[in-house]
């Protein structure tokens, strides 16, 4: 009996630690584009911390920014936002969402996808369930809940069931995670492209939600009623054809429409904005990604306008400075340091650029090197030129050309620049604040390449013109790493490593 007691508990020790191993895995089992997902750093929020909450698509995680709303109207919010969600994914998520934080107000994004079925890709599921607390009965309710007949829900249930092949692909990161979930759920990126503006059109009147749309909103409806949340229905504004094909623009303004008519037939209050982005500001090239979603800039005016609109029309309390939201404020001082690292990383423009690399270049952490490739004459603009002087640089008229180029920055010092331009190539090697840096600059006759090396991290950037490198010094990491285009001379940045 003694034996058979030992052996038994020795089984259920094995199945604990392997439940418990599982877990600790669990999230190197998540697709890869971390960008679409579900923040966990939702669910290590205290409950009932945030008044407002937002969910629907890539669409609203990209056009609306929490921290604005807090900065300038003090409105606690978190953006649950997650790529391809569907209303079926919404509900399940916001039925476990409100029962935790007990939100004011639900702004749900509609509209922007003809949805069928439950979910589309089976990606879309994992956004949100590989996220959530991993033995949860809410993470069990939602897989079970948009469940397709004749489809395997372990998948959904145990990641690395469908995973598995990522063994050999695990990369520390993946493992551990920083998830400092600085945006509170939205994504900030910089870069810009002009995709023009769709055509005006009137929707069709017989246009309809497809059933399970209809369904899923009408339970968003009543699990609302339920828990005395308000519910606001928003249509997104789009610009024009990129991401959203020309001929698929009709039948968004469609379905927005068949929206506003379920919000009617419903007394919920509805916002169709989506051909609304003139009216509010916002313009394709400075504000949009891909015609269809926007970027820092025009998320930025998007959120500063909702935030208003919520403000006045809804009792949203200004929680700075309240007892037990002290945390938000410590979270935005970090999302400002998240944010001009976002800028550095993925704006495209080289005037916008160089101006926030002017703003950051004596952030404390930050080291940064440049190096010239080749001819810099076309990347060296003057406005490019007028950035670097005012970081300290005073020989960048006399490097712009077909000249080797080295300068280094430090916590806003130059440590080293280049000021003989006799030669054809330049070669820096030091220790600065603790890190070892080397630095190469040869131009057009020795072959028009650069290298910087970072305590060991080979940057090795094969654009011509001027390459920047800025490099986080307290996390031994990059932060960007991009060249200037030298052939189109339209001032493009291009970040060239991962």
């Amino acid at each position: 009996m003694k034996a058979a007691a030992k052996n038994i508990c020795i089984y259920i020790v094995f199945i604990l630690v392997l439940i418990l191993a599982a877990g600790f895995f669990f999230r190197a089992f998540t697709p890869e584009d971390g960008n679409y997902v579900l923040p966990r750093d939702f669910y290590r929020k205290e409950n009932d911390r945030f008044d407002v909450l937002f969910a629907g698509t890539s669409k609203i995680k990209q056009d609306i920014y929490p921290m604005l709303l807090y900065d300038e109207y003090g409105i606690s919010s978190y953006n649950l936002g997650t790529g391809d969600q569907t209303v079926a994914l919404s509900y399940y998520l916001l039925k476990d969402a409100i029962d935790r934080q007990h939100p004011k107000l639900v702004v749900l994004e509609a509209g922007m996808g003809d949805y069928k079925t439950t979910y589309e890709g089976t990606e879309d599921v994992h956004y949100i369930s590989d996220n959530m607390p991993f033995f949860s009965k809410s993470r069990y309710e939602l897989i079970r809940g948009v469940e397709k007949e004749g489809e395997d829900s372990l998948r959904f249930l145990f990641p690395w069931y469908e995973y598995h092949s990522r063994w050999s692909e695990l990369k520390r990161e993946d493992v551990v995670h920083e998830d400092p979930g600085a945006a509170y759920g939205s994504w900030v990126l910089a870069q810009s492209i002009d995709t023009g503006t769709f055509e005006p059109c009137e929707a069709d009147p017989a246009w309809e939600l497809p059933d399970v749309t209809k369904e899923y909103l009408e339970k968003i409806v009543s699990l609302c009623e339920k828990t005395d949340t308000q519910l606001l229905l928003v249509c997104l504004p789009v610009f024009g054809p990129g991401l959203l094909p020309a001929e698929l623009y009709p039948e968004r303004v469609s379905e927005c429409a068949a929206v506003e008519t379920f919000a009617k037939n419903h007394n919920v209050v509805c916002m169709n904005l989506i051909s609304s982005a003139g009216e509010l500001g916002l313009t394709s090239g400075t504000d949009s990604i891909d015609g269809m979603h926007l970027n820092l800039s025009g998320a930025e005016k998007f959120s500063s306008w909702i935030g208003k609109t919520l403000k006045e029309n809804y009792d949203l309390p200004d929680r700075k400075d309240e007892p037990g939201y002290e945390f938000i404020a410590k979270d935005y001082a970090d999302y400002c340091s998240f944010r001009s690292r976002q800028i550095l990383a993925t704006d495209n423009r080289a005037a916008t650029y160089f101006r926030h690399l002017k703003e950051t270049f004596d952030t404390e952490d930050y080291l940064y090197v440049l190096t010239a490739a080749g001819d810099t004459s076309v990347s060296m603009t003057d406005t490019v030129r007028q950035s670097l002087r005012e970081m300290g640089l005073s020989e960048v008229d006399d490097a712009a050309g077909n000249h080797p180029y080295i300068a280094v920055i430090d916590q806003g010092r130059v440590v080293y620049e280049t000021s003989d331009f006799t030669g054809t190539s330049d070669y820096w090697e030091d220790t600065v604040s603790g890190v070892r840096v080397t630095a190469l600059s040869r131009n057009a006759e020795e072959g028009s390449s650069t290298q910087v090396i970072l305590d060991l991290n080979n940057y090795v950037l094969q654009g011509p013109g001027l390459n920047v490198v800025v490099y986080d010094k307290k996390t031994g990491r990059k932060v960007d790493a991009s060249y200037v285009t030298a052939d189109t001379g339209n001032g493009e940045i291009a970040h060239k490593l991962p």
